[in-house]
């Protein structure tokens, strides 16, 4: 079920079932403005736990908060002899950015993105364009992370709008103490996970005899976040691998 940050009237906000949990009395959390902020930071901080799991889990389909208004993907401007380019939020909710998945390039107007090579410069052996300080120009094919910026092996030898496509992860839009009939943008099956790991929290911090029983349905909504996130790819054709036995 998808459930309703704050349901007043028929109970069956997060509010209202986390108040069921801890055997509260219905208003206890959503009648007092300070326990009510108190408890907003506690389902958000469940929120992020929620998305690192599911993002961990997906496959191909990433996981991804649907009430963000655009997709998880930032556009960014090359600049000829610009080989860093720096990142933060997304563009249309300005949700901070957690990773990067694929990064992809085009260096005209006329063709299309092509994917860039991932990189590590930590690793590397010897000196290469990525660290030569000479920044020759050309056309970049990799990248390497540092930080929140990408940084192209090559300074590229051209300017252009929207060049540089990164598919990215990031933070879901939070609920505010004000919110009544927002929903998270999640699997609608999963959900109850944001009233119990926030019951959990607080039964633990505050030794209640509750907290076996909460530690229980918590693994149970782990699970299922996991099966449901893992299992997403339904569409996609599954191939059988042949296994080479090495008799020699």
């Amino acid at each position: 079920m998808s459930l309703q940050f704050n349901d007043t009237t028929n109970y069956k906000g997060i509010v209202q079932l986390y108040e069921r949990e801890l055997s509260y009395e219905q208003g206890t959390i959503s009648g007092d403005t300070t326990k009510l902020k108190q408890l907003t930071a506690d389902v958000n901080i469940a929120f992020d736990d929620y998305m690192a799991r599911a993002q961990k889990a997906s496959g191909n389909w990433k996981a991804d908060d649907l009430n963000h208004t655009d997709y998880a993907i930032v556009l960014l401007d090359i600049v000829q002899g610009t080989k860093q380019y720096a990142f933060t939020t997304d563009e249309a909710d300005s949700s901070l950015i957690a990773d990067i998945y694929r990064v992809y390039l085009k260096n005209n107007t006329t063709d299309g993105f092509r994917m860039l090579t991932p990189y590590t410069i930590e690793n590397e052996t010897e000196v290469s364009t990525f660290t030569n300080g000479l920044n020759a120009q050309g056309v970049p094919t990799m990248y390497a992370k540092q930080k929140n910026s990408i940084l192209l092996d090559l300074a590229p030898n051209f300017t252009l709008s929207n060049a540089l496509m990164l598919y990215v992860s990031r933070e879901p839009m939070y609920f505010a103490y004000t919110d009544t009939t927002k929903k998270a943008g999640v699997h609608p099956f999963t959900q109850e996970y944001l009233y119990i790991k926030p019951a959990y929290d607080y039964a633990r911090r505050n030794n209640l005899a509750v907290l076996s029983t909460l530690s229980v349905e918590l693994q149970k909504c782990e699970a299922k976040i996991d099966d449901l996130y893992s299992h997403r790819d339904k569409d996609q054709v599954k191939r059988l691998r042949i296994a080479v036995e090495n008799t020699r």
